[in-house]
């Protein structure tokens, strides 16, 4: 399966293959039947096969998922493997007429580093406990991975209003990290998954509440509730993503849950993409003249 999110190599991607085809919003699968003397094999062992292990043998039976082709090329760092949720078949992993539909997880590791739009072809070539197989392995998907992150922006704005901070879902293109419009609610950001610190100004015992978003063609954003009584000052915010750099964000702050998406995670510091986006929320304040002009302006008659 690739949701819309995993349509990246931006996350160690999961696909999931069924031996139809059908999609749902967020997701693509793809199908097909083991049937024949394929009725030999042992469901229930195979159950348990390492997702990721190529080849099966009769003295190690499985289904031997490969990832037999990358185009352009395999990204450095990148591979298909084994995943923690063992293989499935239909009827309570037992036969139907000799035949029965498996689905399996598949892990795609991220890449080192961000690498252009990949195709990676998964196959498989089960071999059962009496040495029976196919004459070829059977392509099951080919889907497009990207490498992605999550990008927070800064904002500022009237001490007299909710203040709002966007973020986006973005994939490299090869050159550059461009917004990812497809992705529409496969995204959230809940409001456990953010923590906030140093404030500075009048906001020092600022708590919220900070309400958390989806995306919507790749954008998203986070609200801040106005201060309780109108001060001027800022909060810095962090998206805990369950990034592993340390420190996990260069703002150096702490709190918010995981939300299990390290797959989005970025070089906002250090060296490698490994860091939780943070961002500066400032209440109270006006821009340049020259660029935004005031924040606020009413006028009364």
């Amino acid at each position: 399966m690739f949701d819309r999110r995993s349509l990246f190599l931006l996350r160690s991607g999961w696909v999931q293959d069924n031996f139809h085809t059908y999609g749902t919003k967020c997701r693509q699968r793809h199908d097909g039947q083991l049937r024949g003397r394929w009725q030999q094999h042992q469901l229930g062992q195979v159950a348990a096969d390492d997702v990721g292990a190529a080849p099966a043998s009769a003295s190690s039976p499985g289904f031997g998922f490969a990832a037999s082709t990358w185009v352009p090329a395999q990204p450095a760092g990148s591979s298909l493997a084994a995943s923690a949720t063992a293989p499935t078949a239909s009827n309570s992993n037992t036969w139907s007429a000799g035949a029965t539909t498996v689905t399996a997880m598949h892990q795609i590791v991220r890449p080192t580093a961000p690498a252009a739009p990949t195709t990676v072809t998964v196959t498989t070539l089960p071999v059962d406990s009496d040495g029976v197989t196919a004459a070829s392995a059977a392509v099951l998907s080919s889907p497009l991975l990207r490498y992605g992150r999550l990008w927070l922006g800064n904002a500022y704005g009237s001490d007299q209003f909710d203040l709002v901070i966007p973020f986006e879902v973005q994939y490299w293109n090869g050159s550059t990290f461009v917004k990812n419009t497809f992705d529409n609610g496969c995204t959230t950001i809940a409001s456990s998954n953010i923590a906030s610190g140093n404030k500075q100004g009048g906001l020092g015992a600022y708590t919220g509440p900070i309400t958390g978003g989806s995306t919507s063609s790749g954008a998203g954003s986070i609200t801040l509730t106005k201060p309780a009584s109108a001060a001027a000052g800022s909060v810095d915010l962090v998206v805990n993503l369950g990034s592993s750099g340390s420190p996990s964000n260069c703002a150096g702050l702490s709190g918010g849950t995981s939300a299990a998406l390290s797959y989005l995670s970025g070089k906002w510091c250090g060296a490698n993409y490994d860091r939780d986006p943070t961002a500066r929320a400032t209440f109270g304040i006006y821009g340049s003249s020259l660029k935004k002009g005031p924040i606020y302006i009413r006028e009364s008659y």
